[in-house]
């Protein structure tokens, strides 16, 4: 399913000269960006999964606790609402250490294909590309692989959430729609875009220190 993914992303986005160069190179080596998209699909997935469950999960049971009156829980909604809130917080933090080493995956991934590509790139600068644009490129490459993760990650996050969610309360509360933490979705997928941005910069010098002379001698 990535390649497809990444493909459209690829024709998406490729508006400029960069993003289409950068599109194309992703498309030349779909497994082996796939199996870095893959790493940050999974930690994106978990963040937004738990955050989903957990926040569907608290909302219903407020709900439950409020239908039952005063003589229900005897009003320890918000010390649940609290409860609830903190072990999201801690599940979060464990699970940013696999974003965190998802975006390290998209750099050095970035970084091998700046090493595999030294002729193409030196080729580029021959011809007339700027380092500038060159590094506008390795960062475009980045960034879709990202985006991609991001597009299929956070409906499987919150498929999964709504799910485990249901298989807790269902048999309490029957069937119930997801309360989907928007505000948390938007912040990992900008955080992770961030992220990715920032991982890309050490690549993109990479790739503008190459000699055209260097590169085409090698040719």
């Amino acid at each position: 399913i990535l390649p497809p993914v990444q493909a459209a992303i690829g024709w998406l986005v490729g508006r400029t000269a960069v993003s289409r160069l950068a599109a194309s190179t992703i498309a030349r080596h779909p497994t082996r960006n796939a199996r870095t998209v893959i790493g940050l699909v999974i930690g994106i997935t978990l963040i937004v999964m738990f955050a989903t469950a957990m926040t569907t999960f608290r909302d219903q049971l407020l709900r439950y606790a409020r239908s039952l009156g005063d003589e229900g829980w005897g009003g320890l909604e918000d010390a649940l609402a609290t409860v609830i809130d903190k072990s999201m917080l801690f599940a979060f933090t464990l699970i940013l250490f696999s974003v965190i080493i998802a975006v390290i995956g998209v750099a050095n991934t970035l970084m091998l294909s700046v090493r595999q590509r030294t002729q193409e790139i030196g080729l580029l600068m021959a011809l007339g590309q700027t380092p500038k644009r060159v590094r506008r490129m390795i960062t475009a490459e980045g960034l879709q692989l990202s985006l991609t993760a991001c597009l299929v990650a956070v409906p499987l996050g919150i498929g999964f959430g709504w799910v485990g969610a249901l298989t807790l309360l269902s048999p309490l509360l029957g069937l119930f729609a997801p309360s989907v933490p928007w505000v948390v979705v938007i912040a990992v997928v900008a955080g992770t875009l961030l992220a990715v941005f920032v991982a890309s910069r050490e690549p993109a010098r990479a790739a503008t220190s190459i000699s055209p002379v260097e590169a085409l001698e090698a040719v």
